[in-house]
């Protein structure tokens, strides 16, 4: 099965993932990751038992009661996903922090360079070791999920849509681990480095959207916004999207053509994968630019505060968040009427922002792997 999951990304993707199944088979021996996944279990399990400790002997709530207005399993998941959200966030970027830089301290950069592997076989190899190991992180943790879902108070629907988000937020640490760990040397600073610009990213949009907004009333005087600075925003946010986007289209086409220029009669099978990668991206980029592009119209300068993981999965876990952020900024009557339709909006929203960030940083780690190594 092996031989033949590589032989299709050889053949299909142009990708050697023998530094991926060496690097899966270094850090899978012995007993240590092992334990660290026994640990992320266990620690998804105390936060789920302290709040239901919390809740049931000290506010004194009754699961299942009719009537009750706390919702048991529904802040136990709240507990659940904000431990899983800071553990993604602070852990697994420090493993794609060191390893490409560990190359060098060991020793083993020479050799592998010496070899047929190209730097996006390399960057690639690794990184998707660390994400690989950060999903089994998150699959170990479902049956806690189920367990709040017995409880009462949460969907399966919403609990998809959370781990879906905390795979792409663990794509977007891990790329920017990665990204650290091509430009530095020694994996001390990047690890430190890695950390400080993942707490910037979790801190850094509410404080300056909190910033603007005050420009705004300011500016508007009397207590009433400034549709000027937030307008000025909201565009300033779709360019820089436009053009990482663009720039990921352009790095995506200069991959895909040579290898159908290089195949014009290659088999049906690598014919329909590209295909089908194409389409899907297609729809992806479609629907993430209408969302993204109504909720900048109705919210404006608030927008920003999804930049931030925890603010994201507030509006993914709050069922009115998402409608209390538009009415705030003055939005349209044009809005969604329920929160059946808003929260898949936010989730849209803010998981499609991680995952093109997280390209975006991949294909420059590449870059930067290829320039200076």
């Amino acid at each position: 099965m092996l031989r033949v999951i590589e032989s299709f990304l050889y053949r299909v993707f142009d990708f050697n993932p023998a530094v991926a199944i060496h690097e899966l088979r270094m850090r899978m021996r012995g007993s240590r990751p092992f334990v660290m996944l026994l640990a992320g279990a266990l620690l998804a399990s105390m936060a789920v038992l302290i709040t239901l400790w919390y809740l049931l002997e000290v506010e004194g709530a009754q699961y299942g009661a009719s009537g009750s207005d706390i919702q048991v399993g529904r802040w136990a998941f709240y507990a659940l996903a904000y431990t899983l959200l800071t553990l993604v966030l602070f852990s697994l970027p420090v493993y794609a922090a060191a390893s490409v830089s560990s190359e060098r301290e060991k020793g083993t950069l020479d050799m592998l360079r010496a070899t047929l592997l190209s730097p996006s076989d390399v960057v690639s190899g690794k990184l998707l070791v660390v994400l690989a190991f950060g999903g089994v992180v998150l699959v170990t943790t479902l049956p806690v999920a189920a367990w709040c879902v017995l409880l009462g108070g949460i969907e399966p629907g919403e609990i998809a849509r959370v781990y879906v988000y905390l795979f792409a937020v663990a794509f977007g640490g891990i790329s920017l681990g990665a990204l650290i760990s091509c430009w530095r040397k020694r994996s001390a600073p990047a690890i430190s480095e890695t950390t400080v610009l993942m707490g910037v990213w979790c801190v850094g949009p509410p404080l300056f959207t909190g910033m603007l907004l005050s420009l705004q009333y300011a500016g508007g005087g009397g207590g009433s916004p400034s549709n000027i600075v937030g307008e000025l925003v909201a565009a300033v946010v779709f360019v820089l999207w436009a053009l990482a986007s663009a720039w990921l289209l352009f790095v995506g086409l200069r991959w895909l053509l040579p290898k159908l220029a290089a195949r014009p009669r290659g088999p049906l099978a690598t014919w329909l994968a590209f295909g089908g990668t194409a389409a899907a991206l297609v729809w992806f980029v479609a629907r993430f630019a209408d969302a993204f592009l109504y909720l900048v119209s109705n919210a404006r300068t608030e927008v920003l505060f999804v930049g931030s993981p925890y603010v994201a999965m507030f509006l993914l876990l709050q069922e009115d968040a998402v409608g209390d952020l538009i009415r705030s900024a003055g939005g349209s009557g044009a809005a969604p009427a329920s929160a059946a339709d808003l929260q898949p909006l936010a989730w849209l929203i803010s998981t499609g922002a991680v995952v093109l960030m997280a390209l975006a940083l991949w294909a420059l780690a590449v870059r930067v792997f290829r320039a200076r190594w």
